[in-house]
């Protein structure tokens, strides 16, 4: 029994050692940081997993040139300076969208010091081509390593899937808030009531488009949606949500469908 005890006592020890050795192995500091896109979804009980596409409409707004920061992430430490980050647009049957046409894209983005999120900044022209008004474009980039980051190729590229208006549900859409059912028409009275707050909350109104963009265009920073975090969350469903519901229950013949307010818990 004594032998038993004293075996058991070195496997657990050399367990632990192991289980150290892996510690720090994940949080070497010496090593370089792992870069991703910084789209996820929620699958069953796991809230972080990786999403390989994402829809883009360009803003319902008088622009003809459109600015979008497609956001990506670091697993790692914040750094003490600003560091680029390298892509490209892939040539292949995913990129369907044309150069100078649709769209223009730098070689490089950035993650700024003391952050863990940065952004790469694509550019959409909206007039260029009158296709778009009407049609679907993509665009497939793809992160590349530098002397600052490295990839473990697991969401090192994204299909972005754009098109002008609103013909597609946008990545600012909440099921939580508006319902599973897209509506174009409700996404133009959800953006027409968000920008008539701006009068009535102007603190709120300035704080949500410094962060999110005038059309909740720019990506959230971190996990999840957050344009309709619990800061704002009473005000969408008092100010946006109920007035929306009503209006579409007091019109069915318009075979809309939105989501009750009242059945939202925040």
């Amino acid at each position: 029994m004594k032998y038993i005890n004293i075996i058991s006592c070195m496997f657990i020890l050399v367990f632990l050692s192991v289980a150290c050795t892996e510690d720090i192995r994940v949080w070497d500091t010496s090593s370089k940081d792992v870069l991703y896109f910084n789209y996820l979804k929620t699958v069953g009980n796991d809230p972080f997993v990786p999403v390989d596409s994402i829809n883009y409409a360009l803003p319902v707004s008088k622009d003809s040139i459109i600015e979008y920061p497609l956001s990506i992430g670091i697993m790692g430490m914040p750094g003490d300076k600003d560091r680029a980050v390298r892509f490209e647009v892939l040539s292949d049957s995913l990129t369907t969208a044309v150069e100078d046409i649709h769209y223009s894209a730098k070689t490089s983005g950035s993650i700024k010091a003391g952050e863990v999120v940065g952004s790469i900044p694509i550019t959409f022209y909206r007039e260029r081509d009158p296709l778009l008004a009407d049609s679907v474009f993509s665009l497939h980039i793809r992160l590349l390593e530098s002397d600052d980051f490295r990839l473990e190729g697991e969401n090192d590229s994204i299909v972005i899937y754009f098109t002008d208006g609103l013909a597609f549900k946008p990545t600012w859409w909440s099921d939580d808030l508006f319902g599973s059912t897209y509506h174009e028409e409700i996404a133009i009275m959800i953006l027409e009531k968000f920008h008539s707050i701006k009068d009535s909350y102007p603190t709120i109104y300035e704080e949500m488009i410094a962060e999110f963009g005038e059309n909740l265009e720019i990506p959230p920073k971190g996990y999840g949606n957050e344009v309709f975090k619990r800061d704002y969350y009473s005000l969408w469903v008092a100010v946006i949500c109920t007035p929306i519901y009503e209006w579409v229950e007091a019109n069915p013949d318009l075979g809309l469908t939105f989501k009750d307010p009242r059945t939202i818990d925040y």
